[in-house]
């Protein structure tokens, strides 16, 4: 009876290491679903983070390409008016040099009134020998300096 004695207890012994090791091989399959979990989550949360900070930096792009856009148009826009003021200063200038000559040649036309004019009062000083400058209808010459 004691090598069936002995068979029993090993059954019995193997049976339990059997049952230790099933229970082992569950623990080990839970704590390495739960790992598996844990490691999907951190993935995904880290994906996420990935996502939002994709939508920021798009966000920022988005809002200095608009801002490079309108900074394009204000300086369209401020060289059409700088354009426009330098054809307003061109005709400002053109317009002063019209003056100008047309001043000279006034100066000019005047400077040969004078002429002519006190050419005129000496001719009638001169063939008058000490009566008075009077023009013919009575008012008296000035000399114009």
């Amino acid at each position: 009876d004691a090598p069936n004695s002995l068979e029993r207890e090993l059954l019995v012994k193997i049976d339990s290491l059997h049952s230790e090791l099933t229970l082992a091989h569950r623990k080990w399959g839970q704590e390495r679903r739960e790992l598996a979990s844990s490691h999907a989550a951190v993935e995904q949360e880290r994906a996420e983070t990935h996502r939002v900070e994709l939508a920021e930096q798009r966000a920022a792009i988005s809002a200095l390409e608009d801002d490079i856009v309108s900074q394009k148009e204000k300086t369209k826009d401020a060289e059409k008016e700088r354009l426009l003021l330098m054809q307003k200063l061109a005709t400002a200038n053109h317009s002063v040099e019209v003056v100008r000559n047309e001043n000279l040649n006034l100066q000019d036309d005047l400077d040969s009134v004078k002429k002519t004019l006190n050419e005129a009062q000496s001719s009638i000083q001169g063939g008058d020998c000490g009566g008075s400058s009077s023009s013919s209808d009575g008012s008296s010459l000035l000399t114009v300096d």
